[in-house]
C-alpha cells in the first residue's frame, strides 16, 4: 500500500472509533484503532486542523494520568434527512453528534415529482437560512416509507437546452451538490433485528412482509452486499408473475395480494422464499415479521412443515416478529448515522 493510501486508511480508522466510541483521548484511540501513538497523535493534529475533531474540555483518567479527550466537531456540519410517505413528508436535520437540530412537517398530504422537489428546497433553503443551526449542510438522506418507490418521485428538470426525466435523489444533488442517499425505512428495520439478534447465531436472514418483501442476510456476523445494498426486494420471489403483472391494482402492494389469496397459497409463496434462501445461504436463524393478518400460529406451521420436509434437522430455527417496526426517529436516526459516517469517512 502507497504511503498516501495508508494515510487515509489510517485517518479513517481514527475517525471511525471516535465516531462510535467518542469521546475518547489520544491514547484510547491509539488503542481502540490498533494504531501506534505517534500515528495517532499526528492524524489527531491533522483533524483538530481540519476542524473535524474538537477536544472536549473533559479528562479521561488513563494509567493514572489525565489525558484530554476529543471528539466530532458536532458544529461543522448537519445532515439532512427526508422521510417520503404517502400521507406526510418528514424532514429532519442532525448535527454531527446526531442530536436533532430542527424537524418539520413539509407537507401532510402526498407530493409527487416537481412539487415535491420545490417543497423540499423551500423547506431546506429556509430552515438553513433561519434556524440556529452551525456548518454546511453535509448530506441528506432519502426515507422512502411502506408503498413509497424511488420511481414514484421522478421530477421534470430543465437542463436549459431540453427537459429530462430524473430522480428526486439527482435532482436534489443538482441542487446541493453534497452526498444524497436513498433508503427505505423498512430496510432499516429488519438490519436492526439482525443487529439485535442473538449474539451467538453468526449466520441469520431477515424477511419483511411489507407492501413489498425485503430481505437481509448476515453471514459470520457480517451484513451481505445484496443487489440494494444490505437489503434486496425479493417480492417477485414471493409473490411471482400474477401479481407483478398486475401490481398496479394492488394499492397495498404485496400485502393486500397476499391477503387476497387464501391461507395455504400464502405459505406456499413464502415458503418458496425462504427454501431459496436456505439453499442458497446456511442459515441458523430466520426471522419473519408482518402484519397478524398475514403471520397467523397456521401460517407460522405451514412454513415450519415446509422446512423441515426440505431440509430436515439441518432447518433453521424460526422465529416470528408480530407487527415489528422502527419508530420514525429511530429510522431517521440511523439513516443520519450512515450519512453521517459515509461523508466524513469520504466512503
Amino acid at each position: 500500500m502507497r504511503l498516501k493510501d495508508l494515510k487515509t486508511a489510517n485517518r479513517r480508522k481514527v475517525v471511525d472509533v471516535v465516531l462510535n466510541h467518542g469521546p475518547l483521548s489520544r491514547i484510547e484511540i491509539s488503542k481502540a484503532a490498533g494504531l501506534s501513538p505517534s500515528t495517532v497523535t499526528g492524524l489527531v493534529s491533522s483533524l483538530l486542523e481540519d476542524g473535524l475533531f474538537i477536544e472536549t474540555g473533559n479528562k479521561a483518567l488513563t494509567a493514572g494520568r489525565s489525558r484530554t479527550e476529543l471528539s466530532v466537531n458536532r458544529n461543522l456540519g448537519v445532515i439532512a434527512t427526508l422521510e417520503v410517505g404517502r400521507r406526510s413528508v418528514l424532514l429532519t436535520f442532525f448535527d454531527l453528534m446526531l442530536e436533532p437540530v430542527h424537524s418539520e412537517a413539509i407537507s401532510r398530504d402526498s407530493l409527487e415529482g416537481n412539487a415535491l422537489l420545490v417543497a423540499v428546497c423551500n423547506a431546506v433553503d429556509r430552515a438553513l437560512e433561519n434556524s440556529s443551526m452551525v456548518g454546511d449542510l453535509l448530506g441528506m438522506g432519502l426515507l422512502y416509507q411502506e408503498g413509497i418507490r424511488a420511481e414514484d418521485c421522478t421530477v421534470m428538470y430543465s437542463t436549459g437546452i431540453q427537459d429530462a426525466t430524473i430522480s428526486l435523489k439527482d435532482a436534489l444533488f443538482t441542487q446541493y451538490k453534497i452526498p444524497i442517499r436513498e433508503e427505505h425505512s423498512q430496510g432499516y428495520t429488519i438490519t436492526q433485528v439482525l443487529d439485535e439478534a442473538d449474539q451467538d447465531v453468526s449466520n441469520a436472514a431477515v424477511i419483511s412482509i411489507g407492501s413489498e418483501v425485503v430481505v437481509s442476510v448476515k453471514v459470520d456476523d457480517a451484513l451481505v452486499s445484496l443487489k440494494g445494498g444490505a437489503t434486496a426486494d425479493i417480492t417477485p420471489m414471493v409473490c411471482g408473475e400474477a401479481y407483478c403483472d398486475k401490481s398496479d391494482e394492488y394499492e397495498g402492494g404485496c400485502i393486500e395480494f397476499l391477503l387476497s389469496l387464501g391461507e395455504e397459497d400464502r405459505i406456499a409463496c413464502v415458503s418458496r422464499a425462504v427454501v431459496s434462501l436456505c439453499s442458497l445461504f446456511s442459515l441458523d436463524r430466520m426471522l419473519i415479521f408482518g402484519p397478524d393478518e398475514i403471520v397467523t400460529d397456521k401460517f407460522v406451521q405451514g412454513i415450519e412443515h415446509v422446512l423441515t420436509a426440505v431440509f430436515g434437522p439441518e432447518s433453521p430455527w424460526l422465529e416470528w416478529l408480530r407487527g415489528r417496526q422502527l419508530a420514525s426517529s429511530d429510522v431517521s436516526k440511523t439513516c443520519a448515522a450512515d450519512i453521517r459516517r459515509a461523508t466524513l469517512l469520504l466512503e
